[in-house]
């Protein structure tokens, strides 16, 4: 498995998830298809065994995202946390296969690092 981006005919990066033991052209999924905005550039950062990417949206706002391929959801991380808390999650990293996501962000307006831990 990989993730990563890839330019297509319309300018726009978009954020894929290679899976290679899938026959084409099944194995490429556009995660770009499955964010909650259009007319985004998007990059895939971390995969884990469970097929969970995570990444950046670009533009026109920029957030991190998970997606999960198993639902083929992808969410922004953003909607997942309380909003009261001051945090805007730009860039999610890495996920591991507890599912916690590292990556960039802001906290009270300055930029901080996070690590998001799933409730279970």
């Amino acid at each position: 498995m990989a993730t990563g981006a890839i330019g297509q005919n319309d300018n726009i990066s978009h954020a894929i998830l290679w899976r290679p033991i899938i026959a084409p052209p099944n194995n490429i999924i556009d995660i770009n298809d499955k964010l909650p905005s259009t007319n985004t550039k998007a990059e895939a950062h971390g995969i884990n065994k469970h097929l969970q990417v995570v990444g950046w949206n670009i533009s026109p706002l920029g957030f991190a995202f998970r997606y999960d391929d198993a639902s083929k959801v992808a969410v922004n991380l953003n909607d997942e946390i309380r909003s009261d808390l001051g945090w805007t999650l730009d860039n999610a990293s890495k996920i591991n296969d507890f599912g916690q996501i590292i990556g960039t962000g802001t906290h009270n307006g300055a930029g901080a690092a996070f690590l998001l831990t799933p409730n279970r």
